[in-house]
């Protein structure tokens, strides 16, 4: 199943077990107030419903399949990259700057890899005028030697659709001090689900 419909599916469950309502703790960065807002899930339903993602990515005489990430890999994914910022946290605080140089080299192809293994986990098939390419051992190994403008745009392409099937944005204004501010619904289950 699809990162994207584990979003609606629990916003589901969430409407079953506490009601439509949600409400969102956020503290202004213009008064520092604490403020409480109520987000309506049924409209983050619809908001998913309305949503198409866009499986097709056009490069020169490319022809790219793309796919959403299912929540294992989205799981995977995000315990990797964690592990590696605490990595680069560590690597910050080595002293000497030949041991710190080398140990740089190695977290950012690390990350590097790390980016590789999203794009291709998402590229379904790679198409050309003359053939069809869906064995993912062959797009790894294309995605490691293509050139920087290919993987920006899939880079792009990756993020609207990430962006567009995201929790809408609501502009709120604060209790004290009334400055407009945006929020997000958190969609971490360690957050959404530890509030009643």
């Amino acid at each position: 199943m699809s990162l994207l419909d584990i979003n609606t599916i629990l916003i589901g469950i969430k409407i079953a077990s506490t009601g439509e309502n949600f409400s969102i703790d956020h503290t202004c960065p213009e008064c520092n107030s604490d403020n409480s807002y109520e987000i309506d899930l049924s409209s983050l339903i619809d908001h998913y419903k309305s949503k198409k993602y866009e499986n097709r990515l056009v490069i020169n005489d490319l022809v790219l399949t793309t796919r959403p990430l299912n929540y294992k890999q989205s799981t995977d994914i995000g315990l990797t990259n964690f592990q590696l910022q605490q990595k680069l946290k560590h690597i910050s605080e080595i002293t000497d700057e030949l041991s710190r140089s080398k140990e740089l080299s190695i977290a950012f192809a690390e990350l590097s890899d790390l980016q590789i293994q999203i794009y291709t986990f998402v590229i379904e098939s790679i198409k050309t005028a003359s053939t069809s390419v869906v064995e993912k051992d062959f797009i790894a190994e294309w995605l490691r030697n293509t050139d920087a403008t290919t993987i920006n745009a899939i880079k792009e392409h990756v993020q609207r659709n990430q962006d567009s099937w995201g929790p809408p944005k609501k502009t709120v204004s604060c209790n004290e001090c009334s400055a407009e501010n945006t929020i997000t619904l958190d969609m971490d289950q360690s957050v959404f689900f530890a509030q009643p």
